[in-house]
Parts: structure tokens; C-alpha cells; sequence
């Protein structure tokens, strides 16, 4: 995936951050279904910040690094200063988050986990301030079960499996190829057998070592 930076009405200045000191990602809803630029300015004209006041901003599947973990954020009162906030937008009391906004999400959150190990913990807003965010219909518990687990990068998985999958289906024809010309020509047995011997035991260590 692909983290777009965000510049919308970007500020000249913004409070750095350790990220040394960063140890929980915390999840977020926008609490509606205003774009991410109607987001910033109200941020800005009502709230009177400095900029849109998440780390990164997810919709549509698309994930946007609005002040990263290099720039504190507004993202939970009394907390910025140890958290990476994620906004997913759209209000989760009342609707479902779409399946490429959670991919988008838990990816991200792997990400971040996997750029700084300091980060041990996945939170809710809601379990350090008032607040019904991120939204009843998502799940923090399940997303930071998922997301603890070993980092996996799932496309490389997938690439080296079809990868593994071509190589075994080659193999299996190549093997059937010279068994069917030694059956109909055993003149050739003597010069392809140590072929297909070799085609053979590459086939069951391919299956043996990938568990195919």
C-alpha cells in the first residue's frame, strides 16, 4: 500500500515529537462524512488548530500522513505526546467501516508497529477520553489482536505462492513430459534419467520445504 502525504492548508510550523517516546496507536472515527478537507478546516476555523489534528487520515482505502510520528497531534487531549493517531472517516456509531478501510488500517498499523517497535499497544480514543470515538461498530480489540501477530507482508506472501505455484507446475509437466518420451523410447532412458531423477527430487524439496 501507499501512504499519500497530505498538504492541504499545511502549516509552516508544527511541535515536533519524539517518536523514541511513541508507544500506542490509536484509532479514531471523524464522527462523519465530510471530506478530509472540510476535516482540516474545521480543525483549523472551529477548533482553532494548528492543522487537522491526526496523524494520519484513512478513506476510501487510501491512507494519508497528515503529521506522521514526527509532528505531536491533537488526536487524544493529555496523550499526545506517546501516541500516533489514525482517523478513518466516517461515523462508526451508525455505520459499518468498509473492508478496504480496515485492510488500509490494520496495514497501516503494521506498518507503523514495524517502523517503531516502541509501539506495544492499539487503543480506542474512547479509553483515554470521553468520547464515543471510534465508534461502537469498530472493534480496537480485535483490530490489536490482529495487528500484534507477526509482521507479515501478505502481497509477498501471495507473489512468492504463485511464484511457488509456477515453479511446482512446471515441474509436474516437465516430469510428465519425460516420463511419457522414456516410455514410448527406452534408447533414451539412459540419457534422460539423471534429468528426470533431478526434476524429481527438486519437485519434493520445493513441496517439502514450501508445504505445498
Amino acid at each position: 500500500m501507499e501512504i499519500i502525504d497530505y498538504t492541504y492548508r499545511k502549516p509552516k510550523w508544527l511541535e515536533p515529537l519524539d517518536p523514541t517516546k511513541i508507544d500506542t496507536a490509536v484509532v479514531h472515527h471523524t464522527g462523519n462524512n465530510n471530506s478530509i478537507k472540510i476535516n482540516t478546516d474545521y480543525h483549523i476555523d472551529s477548533n482553532a488548530w494548528s492543522w487537522l489534528g491526526y496523524s494520519y487520515y484513512i478513506f476510501l482505502g487510501v491512507i494519508y500522513k497528515v503529521r506522521g510520528m514526527e509532528y505531536k497531534d491533537a488526536g487524544v487531549r493529555g496523550h499526545n505526546d506517546h501516541t500516533v493517531n489514525i482517523a478513518v472517516q466516517g461515523n462508526y456509531n451508525k455505520d459499518y467501516i468498509s473492508k478496504q478501510d480496515m485492510k488500509a488500517l490494520e496495514w497501516l498499523i503494521r506498518y507503523l508497529k514495524k517502523e517503531n517497535p516502541n509501539i506495544k499497544y492499539v487503543k480506542g480514543h474512547n479509553e483515554f477520553n470521553s468520547t464515543n470515538c471510534p465508534g461502537q461498530n469498530i472493534n480496537v480489540k480485535e483490530i490489536e489482536e490482529r495487528t500484534s501477530k507477526e509482521l507479515i507482508d501478505y502481497d509477498t506472501i501471495i507473489q512468492d505462492n504463485e511464484l511457488l505455484n509456477t515453479q511446482n507446475n512446471y515441474l509436474v509437466t516437465e516430469i510428465q513430459r519425460l516420463d511419457r518420451i522414456i516410455r514410448k523410447d527406452r534408447e533414451k532412458y539412459d540419457e534422460l534419467k539423471k534429468i528426470y531423477k533431478e526434476k524429481v527430487e527438486e519437485l519434493q524439496n520445493l513441496r517439502v520445504n514450501n508445504h505445498i
